[in-house]
Formats: C-alpha cells, sequence, structure tokens
C-alpha cells in the first residue's frame, strides 16, 4: 500500500503510513480465537489493493471520528 500511495503521489496517505505505529492500533484484537495451522489462508492481495486504491475510501479510513478525537 505505501508504495501504491508513494507512487501515486497521495503525500497524505504517505505521511499516514508512515506515521502508523503498533502502539497505536486501537482495533486490534488480542483477545479472540486465533488458528495457527499448516495451512497456508488464502488472500487475495489484488482484491485488497484494490480496495484501498479507491481515494474515497482511503480518506474515509484515515480520518478520526469526531467522538474518539479527544481522547
Amino acid at each position: 500500500m505505501y508504495q501504491q500511495k508513494l507512487a501515486a503521489g497521495d503525500q497524505e496517505a504517505v505521511a499516514f503510513i508512515r506515521g502508523m505505529s503498533p502502539v497505536a492500533w486501537q482495533h486490534v484484537n488480542l483477545f479472540g480465537s486465533f488458528e495457527f495451522g499448516d495451512e497456508d489462508p488464502i488472500v487475495d492481495m489484488q482484491a485488497l489493493a484494490a480496495h484501498y486504491a479507491d481515494s474515497a475510501f482511503w480518506h474515509q479510513a484515515t480520518q478520526i471520528p469526531p467522538d474518539e478525537a479527544f481522547d
């Protein structure tokens, strides 16, 4: 995603990605049930990249909801 946004000249997204830290991940579920098996999961990376290439989605995904802005 970083390379795609860099190539597109989307400096706002590039700055956002550079500023991400695992410490800031608010929505990572560490209390769920996880399976670590020998099977490789099938992840459609092209579909994910296409989804995140949509500028409207990217803009919405990087906005802080008003109720969380001053936490």
